[in-house]
C-alpha cells in the first residue's frame, strides 16, 4: 500500500498523495491513448471508468470533508451520465 501524505494549510486539508483508484484511473487513461482500436482500447476505457467511479464512491462515502464528499458524488454522477450518453 502506498503511504498517503496529507497537505494542510492552517489545519485544513487541501490535498493528498494519490490513492489506489486514482493511480489505476491514470494508468488506464494512459493505456487508452496507446492501445490499438478494438477490444484492448475498450478494456482500458472500462478499467478507467470503473476506477473513476470507485474513487468517486470512496470519496462520497468517506471523504475528509463535505467538499470532498460532494466532489466524489459529482464525479460518480458525471461519469455515469457520460457512460449513458456513450451507450455503455
Amino acid at each position: 500500500m502506498i503511504p498517503t501524505r496529507d497537505i494542510r494549510i492552517r489545519g485544513h486539508l487541501v490535498g493528498q498523495t494519490p490513492n489506489g483508484p486514482a493511480l489505476v484511473a491514470g494508468a488506464a487513461a494512459g493505456a487508452q491513448r496507446f492501445a490499438p482500436e478494438g477490444p484492448p482500447r475498450r478494456i482500458a476505457r472500462l478499467v478507467h471508468f470503473g476506477a473513476v467511479i470507485y474513487w468517486g464512491v470512496l470519496e462520497a462515502r468517506s471523504g475528509a470533508n463535505l467538499l470532498r464528499r460532494a466532489m466524489g458524488a459529482g464525479v460518480v454522477a458525471l461519469t455515469a451520465a457520460r457512460l449513458y450518453d456513450e451507450g455503455f
